[in-house]
């Protein structure tokens, strides 16, 4: 003997324009954000040039270069200016071309 399943209620499909989206961080937190990104940052690269080889700039491991990826990708976007930042004073210890090429570090946390 052949039983009838019970049937399926139908799909019911939610509008989800009305939900409620987040509010945009205030400017205390995106202040914070890069504050934390820049120190994070600096302090890494201070870390990495002690690890150079002497009486050289290279090293080979940098890990500002990690701390940058994961601050914009957690932070968002605007966390870039605190990697530049922290890239800046980084390379101010170097001297005059540490200033020069410090201005590029930032591109390698910019967001395509």
């Amino acid at each position: 003997m052949l039983r009838r399943l019970p049937l399926r209620q139908p799909l019911i499909i939610r509008d989800m324009s009305s939900a409620a989206t987040p509010a945009p961080p205030g400017l205390a937190t995106l202040l914070l954000r890069i504050g934390a990104a820049g120190v994070a940052y600096a302090l890494s690269g201070w870390l990495g040039l002690q690890l150079a080889i002497p009486p050289g700039y290279a090293t080979a491991v940098w890990p500002a270069s990690g701390i940058a990826l994961a601050a914009v990708l957690l932070g968002g976007a605007p966390t870039v200016v605190g990697v530049w930042l922290g890239s800046f004073f980084v390379n101010a210890f170097l001297g005059p071309s540490g200033i020069a090429v410090g201005g590029g570090g930032h591109v390698d946390a910019r967001p395509v």
